[in-house]
């Protein structure tokens, strides 16, 4: 059934009128297609992001952005310990509604309590979000599930999910090679990975659907590879410079198609079915608009990119931007 949705001001409560730019209409053919949208929030509580110039959000901000997303139907939230305040402006916006995945940060070498660790990290998260329960909960290093110290670990985690104090456990990662013997040990709920148009190995590893078979929910980030895929400027960046003929395929296949690089990245990673949700970051509620025009769009898988080294551009953790 195609649903027809007026966007309301998220500043006034009253529905847009007049201003072609400050009005969107769209043709959705699920009423919950937007749910399968989480909005990440690592901006909301640091200066996170390549793309980002102007660093955290300040609280009014985020306060329109989750509002307008919340309007539009977007019903999840991703973030985690590790993203500054953002748990503290969270609880203090409110997220009554709202589905709340999170993540517990990397445990240290030298933790002789990990159990202690463990529910002391995630008691401040309820604290600090006020709420009483979220409904997933990351280990953000997935490491911590291969570690002397990983049967402890996830004691721990079924422990909270007993007590129905989250719904679903797992882990964070950035390729599938920790996925065997990770799902092989433990009965895990939810992984979180990358998915983009340079970056399909979940896919073509075979985990995708491997985790489907296996009743595991996989979430999708890192689709605009922190915004860089957004931005021909930030590409032109001299470290960028070794993948430029790539930059230059991707950007002249985005031009052909007559679509904006949002657009085309998120058909992409909408093509993979079994990715049951899509992680977006956003600076603005003008960003937020333009997801959720995008999400009209039939999903289309982008033609094979390569590149040397891409495993280098792939993962943010081992770019050198100066």
């Amino acid at each position: 059934m195609k649903i027809p949705i007026y966007y309301i001001d998220a500043f006034t409560d009253t529905l847009f009128s007049g201003n072609p730019a400050a009005v969107i209409f769209s043709d959705i053919d699920d009423s919950g297609l937007m749910q399968k949208i989480a909005l990440g929030t690592a901006n909301f509580g640091s200066n996170y992001g390549i793309s980002n110039h102007d660093g955290k959000l300040n609280y009014e901000v985020v306060a329109e952005i989750m509002k307008f997303a919340f309007k539009s139907g977007i019903r999840t939230l991703d973030t985690a310990s590790a993203y500054g305040d953002c748990h503290e402006v969270l609880g203090r916006i409110g997220t009554s509604g709202w589905e709340i995945v999170s993540k517990i940060p990397a445990i240290p070498l030298d933790c002789k309590d990990v159990t202690r660790f463990l529910t002391e990290k995630f008691e401040k998260t309820l604290e600090n979000l006020r709420v009483e329960r979220i409904q997933g909960l990351l280990l953000h290093n997935s490491g911590d599930l291969l570690a002397r110290y990983s049967d402890e670990v996830f004691s721990c985690l079924k422990g909270l999910r007993s007590q129905q104090l989250v719904s679903k456990v797992g882990v964070s990662i950035y390729d599938p090679t920790c996925l065997k013997d990770i799902t092989e040990r433990y009965e895990v709920d939810l992984i979180q990975g990358p998915i983009n148009v340079f970056d399909n190995q979940i896919d073509e590893s075979g985990w995708l659907d491997r985790l489907a078979n296996l009743g595991i929910e996989f979430h999708a980030r890192s689709i605009f590879l922190q915004g860089l895929l957004l931005s021909p400027e930030i590409q032109a960046n001299k470290f960028f410079s070794q993948w430029g003929s790539l930059f230059l395929d991707f950007n002249n296949w985005v031009r052909h198609s007559k679509e904006s690089a949002l657009e085309k990245c998120l058909s992409h990673v909408r093509s993979f079915e079994k990715a049951s949700v899509v992680l977006i970051g956003v600076d603005s509620v003008e960003q937020v608009c333009d997801v959720v025009a995008a999400m009209s769009h039939k999903p289309e898988r982008a033609p094979s990119f390569t590149s040397p080294n891409l495993e280098t551009l792939i993962n943010p953790s081992r770019w050198a931007v100066t």
